[in-house]
């Protein structure tokens, strides 16, 4: 059993496919900075005009992670069924700018910096951000074991403190140069600081060449009460990860297993000490409104239909 009293960001994936793929979707109406969906519908049209068979590959970090979900909720949206319509690989995130190139897959899903790194080479394209697709989604958290939880209370609230502050501090624009000298040096991600300012500065760019697009939200880690471990969140990723397995949830089964994974008062206990402000309810309205559970071609991913980010 694990459990999990901090979220340690929201946001920070994007959907890129190769340049050859952009160029053809580009041509069928995509304009991703514009809408997430119109790529996703693009890529319908592409579909249908090669006809069935034709076998694209996607991939993503892993079957159960946020990115084969935001993967699947894009697809979903422009009416393209990512059991049947496409193949669906798991990939490490190091391995798919080469695979790209390679014509190995067609695209992905994956956090920062390996699609910008895609499009600074000119490899490939990105098609939608996480935050357009699910804004607001938790990505990491700091998971331990319960037993462990257990015999270590104050041992896991000062580690919770810790990474609590250490998000305070990364969320201040003026640590953002500091944060990618660390993350450029060797011992780290040995990558030029170019490749990294995009989604830590918010000034993203789609495809190489063109103009970056502000999006101030694409990284967050503390704005908008990003650390709360939201049981409505849960409830999304239990429904995404029983739609992979086949298995349907009762709301008793859903309950329990949220209240032991995801433990809000473990955050208020942290929260209390840092003197932060706390929600009032565990559960955030714009996630589990009817909308999150339906799919289809209808659903609007574009800047408009964001989901609401919740109050900081």
């Amino acid at each position: 059993p694990l459990l999990t009293g901090l979220t340690l960001s929201l946001n920070g994936n994007a959907i890129t496919v190769s340049s050859a793929l952009d160029a053809e979707l580009w041509a069928r109406g995509s304009d991703p900075a514009r809408s997430a969906a119109s790529s996703a519908q693009a890529l319908r049209r592409y579909l249908d005009e090669r006809g069935s068979g034709d076998g694209l590959t996607f991939a993503a970090a892993h079957t159960f992670s946020c990115h084969s979900f935001q993967l699947r909720r894009w697809l979903r949206a422009g009416g393209v069924d990512p059991d049947y319509d496409v193949r669906i690989i798991v990939l490490p995130p190091q391995q798919m700018v080469d695979s790209l190139s390679r014509g190995m897959i067609d695209g992905y899903c994956v956090g920062e910096p390996w699609n910008t790194v895609a499009v600074q080479l000119g490899i490939g394209a990105v098609q939608a951000t996480g935050y357009q697709v699910w804004n607001n989604a938790p990505e990491k958290v700091l998971g331990v074991a319960a037993s462990w939880h257990e015999k270590n209370p104050a041992t896991h609230l000062r580690l919770r403190l810790a990474l609590m502050e250490a998000s305070r501090w990364l969320a201040r624009e003026e640590n953002r140069e500091a944060v990618v000298a660390m993350l450029e040096a060797p011992q780290h991600l040995n990558m030029p600081a170019t490749r990294l300012w995009p989604s830590l500065t918010g000034e993203f760019c789609f495809r190489k060449g063109d103009e970056p697009v502000s999006m101030p939200d694409f990284h967050v880690f503390s704005r908008y009460l990003a650390g709360f471990p939201w049981r409505s969140s849960a409830r999304r990723l239990l429904m995404h990860t029983g739609a992979q397995i086949g298995r349907e949830f009762s709301e008793e089964q859903g309950q329990a297993l949220i209240q032991q994974c995801f433990r809000t008062d473990l955050y208020r206990e942290a929260a209390r000490w840092l003197g932060e402000a706390v929600p009032d309810s565990d559960y955030k309205q714009d996630d589990v409104h009817d909308e999150v559970w339906s799919y289809g071609p209808g659903i609007e991913l574009g800047p408009d239909r964001l989901l609401p980010a919740a109050p900081d």
